[in-house]
């Protein structure tokens, strides 16, 4: 009864309004998905959801590391994960002048109620003002303002429901809502929009590998409704073009020059402050791509808005849509004055999905994983790909703690060392991946255009 009591309590808080999370500063801190984030899920996940905040604030240089491990109850992470890994990312963001973000999956390990995941997540909010030093939970004499967010449990791939799953999400609602932080209800948004708890979809695409570990697909889903649920910004950018004028008469979050149309081409040259979080649009593990999410979640494609519209065009037309000479849509001028959505694009080639590609590559190589595969490309004796990752700091966090604890490990000099690595070897190229360049837009008719019967100014043109 006690679970119960939480899954009620939290359906009367959601009349509560909780403050959504703002980015103003760089995002520093950790991120515990569990084994949803480790070899070979490793980077699934965890990089999409970083990814948007390289994204969508490219002027931040944003330091987030996993603390994920497979088979991890909200205990062990308590006591064994959250005190020798967390205090680096935590401290680097005092250092940087920020506050530290600590991001929580209500995993399934532990068999927990809402209870459980309450009590526990409350232990983990606690720190590291509290925090474990192997034996018991001291303070330590941590002076770092953090703010912890629990992104609830998800639909979990087991055959005759999922009770324990919406148990978990209720207790971590719970949590977020008494900080009065977002209540992210990671199970009903998934399940509602088309998530179920088979192994399959209707179409015998995978929503999960074994033991429940997420597909891509499925790790875009988590990460479009952690990233909606914490209240973050889904409005990329817009811009509009009156084509029949060759100007631009709307933006937001784009910038346009050199605009020109000649009866049958229409191009500029298009700069883009942002883009939305990188997925997988290319084959990775198990050979799958995360767009097909669009076919199964329909609604899930319209989250992130990215568009550009171009209106008074000429009717009955169809135009190849170039960015940089590759062609990343054919649309008809109808679709076109409707606006068409740069986000849910899959093309791989396309200028713009190669660079979300970088950044999510980037973040795999902080990483220490093969970019597709997933799995790790080196052991802890050598360092990774431009010095010392994510693979040599569990290393050498797991073999001080607890011996060495609290602040005496974050002075620790080769702890240390390897924290400035991941920020300096692979956060500033991760950063420098997400920073927008000039492109060149064109929209061409496949089909000649008589440009002497056109009428300036209105949206019928000759046929």
């Amino acid at each position: 009864m006690r679970g119960k009591l939480f899954i009620a309590l939290v359906l009367i808080s959601l009349n509560v309004r909780a403050a959504n999370m703002v980015v103003t500063n760089e995002i520093d801190g950790t991120v515990d998905a569990s084994s949803y984030d480790t070899p070979p899920y490793a980077g699934l996940v965890f990089g999409y959801f970083t990814s948007g905040f390289f994204n969508m604030y490219p002027q931040f240089t944003n330091s987030l590391v996993s603390v994920s491990r497979g088979g991890a109850s909200l205990q062990n992470q308590y006591e064994q994960q959250q005190p020798k890994y967390s205090p680096g990312p935590f401290a680097l963001a005092r250092t940087n002048g920020v506050v530290a973000y600590d991001f929580i999956l209500a995993n399934d390990n532990g068999s927990y109620d809402s209870n459980n995941v309450y009590t526990y997540s409350t232990s983990l909010f606690g720190a590291l003002t509290n925090v474990y030093n192997g034996t018991a939970t001291t303070n330590e004499g941590f002076q770092i303002p953090i703010q912890h967010y629990m992104l609830g449990a998800n639909v979990a791939s087991v055959s005759g429901g999922d009770g324990g799953s919406v148990a978990r999400n209720a207790g971590a609602m719970q949590r977020n809502l008494d900080s009065g932080s977002p209540a992210v209800d990671l199970w009903h948004d998934n399940n509602t929009n088309g998530m179920n708890s088979n192994l399959t979809d209707v179409s015998g695409n995978y929503w999960f590998f074994a033991l429940g570990h997420l597909t891509p697909k499925t790790a875009l889903a988590v990460c479009i409704a952690w990233w909606r649920g914490l209240g973050l910004e889904t409005n990329v950018g817009s811009i509009t073009f009156d084509v029949a004028n060759a100007q631009c008469s709307a933006s937001n979050k784009f910038a346009a020059t050199s605009i020109s149309w000649d009866g049958a081409k229409f191009s500029c040259t298009l700069k883009a402050d942002r883009m939305p979080p990188s997925w997988d649009i290319s084959a990775c593990v198990s050979n799958q791509v995360a767009t097909t999410l669009w076919g199964d979640m329909p609604t899930y494609g319209a989250v992130f808005q990215w568009t550009l519209k171009l209106t008074n065009m000429p009717v009955h037309a169809t135009y190849n849509v170039k960015i940089d000479g590759v062609t990343i849509a054919q649309l008809t001028d109808t679709q076109l004055a409707a606006g068409y959505n740069l986000a849910t694009n899959d093309v791989v080639s396309n200028p713009f999905n190669q660079q979300r590609t970088a950044v999510l590559y980037s973040i795999r190589d902080k990483y220490g994983v093969d970019h597709t595969t997933l799995l790790a490309t080196h052991n802890a004796g050598s360092s990774g790909l431009y010095g010392r990752d994510l693979i040599n700091f569990q290393s050498d966090a797991s073999g001080l703690w607890p011996a060495t604890h609290g602040p005496a490990l974050v002075q620790n000099a080769q702890y240390w060392a390897d924290i400035m690595s991941m920020r300096t070897n692979y956060d500033v190229r991760t950063f420098n991946a997400a920073q927008q360049t000039n492109h060149t837009l064109t929209v061409t008719a496949q089909s000649a255009v008589n440009a002497t019967t056109m009428t300036i100014g209105t949206t019928h043109w000759g046929q």
